[in-house]
């Protein structure tokens, strides 16, 4: 499928698209992000869904309730978004409050399935390393939707890969620790999916930067070493980093931490690949320590959510995958390594350093107060 000017005589190669055509490109842009977005919303209900229910072992089966009364909620209250905002946030039968999670989890997962989307359809790939995969006429701008295997391919791996992150990142939130049940199937899809889907991942696992041309099939004993290496090196540096993570007075027990970065990493590196995935570690620290630096005192008591600022990095560097290959194109490839991880470091052991000065004094059981 194919929305956009056909070749013509101009220099370019392309002709100018007619104003009818232009509006119609317009229109199926429009209806196409909407659908992008409406298919983000509804796997965030099952995010929902999924963070609560599996750590709680009750069955992924059946309706959604209302926490308060459980009474099972109508499908015409149960829609995604439109269903919290008409109900004003309460359960119609009982009135009492429904969170606003549920909606901006609802909302957030529409606008990076949007975001996705409109990256690899509309834009033919040109966030990955090596795109745009095919050619895009110029007459249209952004209008340049095009459905090809490849791209729908990626598409998928990255939907899955953020979806996940954001059930950790709700998991964590409830300070819930993530079950093996969920994480491992996973981390195994994620690292298994390259042998049926083949073109997954655009930079190898012996590769700094990208070659620069669509990802290509490759031998099994590559496609499987790209995921795996990805994943024990965002294991193993996961684990580091979710052992230091923690705020003071916030969850006395580090090992829900250090498991719920390991998987969040684990998955980053087996999905992007270990490149991506020390980059994915470095915005995240980095943006650990401007929280820090920016709220202090309040951070200090909340609840450290690795798999949150995780999600958040990876979303960026997704959507800027080709403009950190570039940058990072003329650096050797060790020499890169050691700067981010040397940048990760830094930032961690900084944003500690300020939550510890800025911590809340714990009472003792014998009335005195710990410093």
């Amino acid at each position: 499928m194919l929305w956009h000017g056909s070749p013509g005589p101009s220099t370019n190669g392309w002709s100018e698209p007619q104003l009818g055509e232009q509006m119609a490109a317009h229109g199926a842009a429009l209806f196409m992000m909407a659908w992008f977005f409406a298919l983000g919303a509804s796997f965030g209900s099952f995010v929902n869904v999924v963070a609560w229910r599996v750590p709680h072992g009750v069955t992924l089966l059946g309706s959604s309730r209302c926490p308060h009364c459980r009474v099972q909620i109508a499908k015409r209250d149960n829609v995604p978004i439109l269903g919290w905002i008409k109900l004003r946030g309460r359960c119609r039968r009982c009135h009492l409050p429904i969170s606003s999670r549920y909606l901006w989890v609802e909302l957030a997962l529409g606008l990076i399935y949007m975001v996705l989307g409109l990256q690899l359809f509309f834009r033919a790939g040109a966030n990955v390393p090596g795109g745009p995969f095919f050619p895009v006429s110029p007459g249209l701008g952004w209008i340049n939707f095009r459905l090809e295997p490849e791209l729908v391919r990626l598409f998928l791996d990255h939907a899955f890969l953020f979806s996940v992150l954001l059930t950790l990142a709700l998991m964590c939130w409830d300070r819930l620790q993530p079950p093996r049940s969920f994480a491992l199937p996973c981390l195994l899809t994620v690292v298994f999916l390259p042998w049926i889907w083949t073109d997954l991942h655009p930079v190898k696992w012996d590769d700094w930067q990208s070659v620069g041309t669509l990802p290509m099939a490759s031998p099994w004993w590559n496609r499987f070493l790209t995921g795996g290496v990805g994943l024990v090196a965002g294991t193993l540096w996961g684990a580091l980093l979710g052992a230091n993570w923690n705020q003071p007075n916030a969850w006395p027990d580090t090992r829900p931490l250090v498991q719920e970065s390991s998987y969040a990493l684990g998955l980053c590196g087996a999905a992007l690949g270990w490149q991506a995935m020390l980059a994915i570690a470095t915005l995240a620290a980095t943006g650990r320590l401007a929280a820090v630096a920016i709220e202090r005192r309040q951070l200090a008591a909340r609840r450290p959510t690795p798999a949150g600022f995780f999600l958040a990095s990876a979303f960026v560097l997704v959507c800027g995958w080709k403009w950190f290959d570039q940058i990072a194109a003329p650096i050797p490839s060790w020499t890169a390594c050691s700067l981010l991880i040397t940048a990760t470091l830094f930032c961690t052991a900084a944003s500690s350093w300020v939550l510890m000065r800025h911590r809340k004094p714990t009472p003792c059981p014998d009335g005195s107060v710990s410093k």
